[in-house]
C-alpha cells in the first residue's frame, strides 16, 4: 500500500474487509469542512466499486462503516484502522482528521472495496506546508484553475497556500497597471480564500512590496516612485520586469501609495499571515534615494523598509509578516553590500523566507540568517521556469533533489515550515500538469522528511494518480534530461542578449552556435514524443503531448541556424500550429493573461524563419 505523504508508521494486518456497501459515518460533533472531505470521500468511493454508499450524521457511533471521528488534542496527526469491525479515522483534531481522509482516499483508490486490514498512526514533521504559486509573470488562472491547486495540496497535506501578486490584482483607482494582462478581483479572492479554509488551508496574501514592481512603477502615473529615473524598456518583457524595478524609499510619498495598495487587499484574506516579499532589491540605492544610501548605506535602508511595513501590518493590522531572506542572507552581496550586521534589527517574530534552489544547495549563503534569532522557513522550488517541463534531478536549479535537500536541511535545523515555489519567470509557460508531481513531492518531503530514499516507486504512483498511467512521469523526465542542451528560457536570453539574472547590469549572454549534440538530441526527443503519445492517459493528456512538442520545437529553433531539422518555412507553420494546441491547453484553466505575449515572441522567429 502506497501513500504520499508516506505514513510514519503504517502496520499490515491479516485479512481483508469487504466494505461493499459501507456508509460513511461522521461523528456527530464533525464541522462543515469534514462534511465537505467526506462527499470527496464518497466519490472516490464510488468510482472505485462500492455502491449504495450514504453519508449519515448519528447521535451514536456504529460498526461495519467508515466512521470519522476526532479527538481535541489540536495536533495534525490521525490514526487510520481496518479490521473485522470497519474502518476508523481518528484525528488529533478535526484538521488532523481531515488528514486521515486524504490517506484513505488513497488506500481506497488502490484497493478497491477489497480494503486491506492495516493500521496507521501518523503526524507530521513541519508543522506549516505551504505550496507558493506565481502568478504575476504571464499567466493567470481562473478561480476554476486555482481551485485545482488547492485541491491538490489539499490531498497532499499542505497547510498553505500563497499566490504571487506584482500587478495582477484588481486595484480600484489603478487600473493602468493590470488591465490586459489577467488579474483576480477581490470577489475572486473572497471565493478562493473561503475555499480553501473548507479545506483546513491558509490563504497567505503575498504581494511585491519593495522590488519587483514592474508594472506599477513603468506606468505613467507611478513612475515617479521608482528608484531608477527615466528608465526605459531595452529588452523582452519577460526578462526587464524581472531585473529591477524598486520603490524609490526616498520619496516619502512611496510607503503612502503602499498603503493605498494594501488596504484593498488585507481585508480580502483571513490569514493572519502577510508575505511582504521585498526581495531581490538590487537597483536599491542606485538611482534617487542614492543619497540617502550614501548617508546610512543600503542595509540600513532595507532593514527600515521592513520594519515600516512591520509596524503597518503587524502592529496595527494584527499580521505575522513573513518576507525572503535573500537580502540580509547577503545572496548579493556583491551588489548590495554586507547586509548582515542590520538584521539584529527586525523583530523576533517575524518569518525569513530562506530561499535556495540550487542542488547541492550553497550552505554558506545562510550563515547569517540560520545563525540569528529569527524564526524560519525553508523554500525548495519546482524548477518550472522558463521550462514546458521541470527540471526533475541533476545539479544546479533542479526541482525533486532540491526539495529532498531543503527538507532535510530544514529538519537537521530545527525549522518546521517549508514553502514549495512555483515560479514563473519567461511567461510561466509550464503548464499546471505538468508541476502536479513537484506539487506532491513537496507534500511527501514537507510531512515526512525521511521519506523516500529513491524516487522509483513515487514516480510511478504520483504518474498513475497525475497522468492515468504509471510510466509517463519516467518518460517526461527522460525528456527533461534530454533538452537540457537548450530549451525556452535560453531562447529568451539569446534573444535579450544576457543571461537570466535580476541584475540591471546582467552579464551579455555569449550566443553560441548549436552542435550536433543538440541535433542528437532533437531525434531522441522525436522518439520520447512518440512513446508519450502512445501511451494512455487522462485528461491530462494534451497539457503533456504540447509541453513535450513545445520542448522539441525550441531546439529545432535553434537548430535552424545550422543543422536544419526541416524546412525553415514548414518549422515556422509547425511552431504556429503547436501555438493553437497550447493555447488551448492554456485557456481550459487559465485567463488569457499574456498569452499574447508568448505568441508575439514566437512570430519573431517564425517571421526570421521565413525570411
Amino acid at each position: 500500500m502506497y501513500i504520499v505523504p508516506q505514513p510514519k508508521e503504517l502496520k499490515s494486518g491479516d485479512g481483508i474487509l469487504c466494505a461493499y456497501e459501507y456508509d460513511v459515518v461522521l461523528d456527530k460533533h464533525c464541522e462543515n469542512n469534514i462534511f465537505i472531505a467526506a462527499k470527496d470521500l464518497k466519490n472516490v468511493m464510488i468510482e472505485n466499486g462500492f455502491t449504495n454508499t450514504k453519508i449519515v450524521k448519528p447521535l451514536t457511533k456504529r460498526e461495519n462503516c467508515i466512521f470519522l471521528t476526532f479527538e481535541e488534542k489540536g495536533g495534525q496527526g490521525y490514526s487510520l484502522n481496518v479490521n473485522e469491525k470497519g474502518i476508523i479515522v481518528n484525528g488529533e483534531s478535526q484538521r488532523g482528521l481531515f488528514y486521515g481522509i486524504q490517506s484513505l482516499k488513497q488506500i481506497i483508490m488502490q484497493s478497491g472495496i477489497n480494503v486491506p486490514y492495516l493500521e496507521i498512526n501518523d503526524s507530521p514533521d513541519m508543522k506549516e506546508r505551504g505550496y507558493y504559486l506565481d502568478i504575476s509573470r504571464g499567466r493567470v488562472p481562473t478561480v476554476e484553475g486555482i481551485k485545482k491547486f488547492i485541491d491538490k495540496a489539499a490531498f497532499y497535506k499542505y497547510t498553505d497556500f500563497q499566490l504571487y501578486i506584482e500587478h495582477t490584482f484588481a486595484w480600484e483607482g489603478f487600473e493602468e497597471i493590470y488591465t490586459h494582462q489577467g488579474y483576480l478581483t477581490a470577489e475572486e479572492i473572497l471565493e478562493i480564500d473561503a475555499y480553501c479554509r473548507e479545506r483546513y488551508i491558509d490563504l497567505v496574501p503575498s504581494f511585491a512590496l519593495f522590488g519587483h514592481l514592474f508594472n506599477l512603477l513603468q506606468s505613467k502615473s507611478y513612475n515617479k516612485y521608482c528608484e531608477l529615473e527615466n528608465h526605459k524598456m531595452i529588452k523582452h518583457n519577460y526578462r526587464e520586469r524581472m531585473e529591477h524595478h524598486t520603490i524609490d524609499l526616498s520619496n516619502p510619498e512611496s510607503f503612502e501609495l503602499l498603503k493605498r495598495m494594501l488596504d484593498q487587499v488585507i481585508p480580502l484574506f483571513t490569514s493572519n499571515k502577510f508575505n511582504i516579499c521585498c526581495d531581490e532589491t538590487v537597483d536599491l540605492g542606485i538611482g534617487r534615494a542614492k543619497e540617502m544610501a550614501d548617508k546610512i548605506g543600503k542595509g540600513q535602508m532595507y532593514v527600515n523598509h521592513i520594519n515600516a511595513l512591520y509596524k503597518y501590518l503587524h502592529d496595527e493590522m494584527g499580521k505575522t509578516i513573513m518576507f525572503w531572506g535573500d537580502i540580509v542572507g547577503n545572496y548579493f552581496l556583491d551588489i548590495m553590500g554586507d547586509c548582515s550586521d542590520v538584521v539584529t534589527q527586525l523583530p523576533e517574530d517575524i518569518i525569513c523566507l530562506l530561499w535556495e534552489y540550487n542542488h547541492p544547495m550553497r550552505e554558506k549563503r545562510y550563515v547569517t540568517i540560520m545563525e540569528n534569532r529569527l524564526t524560519k522557513c525553508v523554500c525548495p522550488w519546482t524548477a518550472c521556469a522558463s521550462r514546458f517541463i521541470p527540471l526533475y534531478h541533476g545539479t544546479g536549479y533542479v526541482g525533486y533533489d532540491n526539495i529532498d535537500e531543503m527538507a532535510r536541511f530544514g529538519k537537521k535545523n530545527g525549522v518546521d515550515r517549508m514553502l514549495v515555489t512555483d515560479w514563473g519567470d519567461s511567461g510561466h509557460v509550464c503548464h499546471a500538469e505538468l508541476r502536479f508531481p513537484l506539487l506532491a513531492l513537496g507534500g511527501a518531503k514537507s510531512w515526512n522528511n525521511d521519506s523516500l530514499d529513491g524516487f522509483c516507486e513515487f514516480d510511478r504512483y504520483i504518474s498513475q494518480i497525475e497522468y492515468g498511467n504509471p510510466e509517463v512521469l519516467a518518460l517526461l523526465k527522460e525528456v527533461s534530461e534530454v533538452s537540457k542542451l537548450f530549451q525556452w528560457g535560453n531562447l529568451i536570453s539569446e534573444y535579450n542578449n544576457c543571461v537570466a539574472s535580476v541584475d540591471i547590469n546582467a552579464p551579455k549572454c555569449e550566443k553560441k552556435p548549436p552542435t550536433k549534440k543538440m541535433k542528437e538530441a532533437y531525434s531522441k526527443l522525436e522518439e520520447l514524443e512518440i512513446k508519450i503519445a502512445s501511451c494512455k492517459m487522462n485528461e491530462s493528456r494534451d497539457a503533456v503531448i504540447t509541453a513535450v512538442k513545445g520542448t522539441r520545437l525550441v531546439i529545432a529553433i535553434k537548430l535552424a541556424e545550422k543543422y536544419p531539422v526541416m524546412d525553415n518555412f514548414v518549422l515556422a507553420n509547425k511552431i504556429e500550429q503547436w501555438f493553437e494546441e497550447f493555447a488551448l491547453v492554456w485557456r481550459k484553466d487559465n485567463k488569457e493573461s499574456e498569452l499574447n505575449r508568448m505568441y508575439e515572441f514566437l512570430e519573431i522567429y517564425c517571421t526570421e524563419l521565413r525570411e
